[in-house]
């Protein structure tokens, strides 16, 4: 049976998923949250932290990478990041996501969510 999950976007992020420009969503590794059991089918509702705007999308398939530099490599830059201006940037990018971002991918890695507007 597919699950819904749920996932906040920050303000300048979200028109890029809504529009179907970004179709991959990289997300650290976290204890509250195991990315791992994300299957094929299952869908996401998208919140827009800075409206009340929501989209779904249906998860396609979730790979794990121990870096972000692997994750944008083999995703490809403008799949996860549209905006970026090149590899550096997209890395700087993920690191300044959060205060703990960079601790938890080099403990946990980092996973990328293919997903598929409906």
């Amino acid at each position: 049976m597919a699950k819904i999950w749920k996932l906040n976007l920050y303000h300048h992020i979200f028109p890029y998923v809504a529009n179907g420009e970004k179709t991959v969503e990289g997300r650290a590794w976290s204890e509250k949250r195991d990315y791992r059991r994300m299957r094929r089918g299952d869908k996401i509702i998208f919140s827009d932290l800075g409206s009340d705007k929501k989209v779904t999308a249906a998860i396609k398939s979730v790979q794990h990478y121990k870096t972000v530099r692997e994750y944008l490599k083999k995703e490809g830059l403008k799949k996860c990041l549209p905006w970026a201006k090149d590899l550096a940037d997209g890395i700087g990018i993920y690191y300044g996501i959060a205060e703990d971002w960079e601790e938890r991918i080099r403990h946990g890695g980092i996973f990328a969510i293919r997903i598929k507007m409906l």
